[in-house]
């Protein structure tokens, strides 16, 4: 080495660096290029997984369904109360039935009595031309404590726990207040007979 000349030297170092220089350059190319096939990939499984769960959730969602079809779950395209208290809460529900309400008064008055109560409300609407509104069928309420209503054209049905009698004839008596007035008037010209008998549920 000490017998080349200085500009021999220069020459060869500066071949040196070009050759790293060049190297260096392929390096980061091809770290590139793994990069950018890297981040194909990753899309490619990011596409490949959100197809999977939208096809999960559909097998799901099938199988929710049938499961309930069987269950006795859906009768005629809703929901079974006694069937859904049952799947709920893992009991067979009592029940108070009140008949014969505008129901449009006893939706409203259960809406303010209960609404802390609340946890659910399903409902099964139709639209109505004369009224050019969407009208409720049928509306099922999810309470708590082991408690559901299911209120339909011109009833309540109350369901509840077996230690829960108080609580549901206290609401049917309230109910009570909204009869309807034709229900009434017809009741003037029959004559009932029957019985009443009260039960003490521990």
């Amino acid at each position: 080495w000490k017998n080349f000349s200085t500009e021999f030297k220069v020459q060869l170092v500066k071949a040196r660096l070009c050759r790293l220089g060049f190297l260096l350059q392929k390096i980061n190319k091809k770290e590139v290029e793994m990069y950018i096939i890297l981040i194909y990939v990753l899309l490619l499984l990011a596409l490949l997984i959100i197809r999977a769960v939208a096809k999960l959730r559909k097998f799901i969602t099938r199988q929710r369904r049938r499961t309930a079809l069987k269950a006795g779950l859906i009768v005629n395209d809703f929901i079974d109360v006694k069937a859904f208290y049952l799947q709920r809460f893992k009991q067979v529900a009592s029940v108070i039935y009140v008949t014969e309400l505008d129901v449009n008064k006893a939706f409203r008055y259960m809406q303010t009595v209960l609404s802390a109560e609340i946890i659910e409300l399903y409902q099964h609407n139709h639209f109505d031309f004369d009224a050019d509104d969407v009208l409720f069928n049928l509306n099922i309420w999810v309470l708590k404590d082991r408690r559901m209503i299911e209120t339909g054209t011109s009833y309540v049905e109350i369901l509840y726990a077996q230690d829960q009698y108080a609580w549901a004839k206290e609401l049917a008596v309230q109910l009570s207040a909204f009869r309807l007035e034709r229900a009434v008037t017809a009741l003037n010209h029959v004559r009932i007979t029957g019985f009443m008998r009260e039960l003490e549920l521990n």
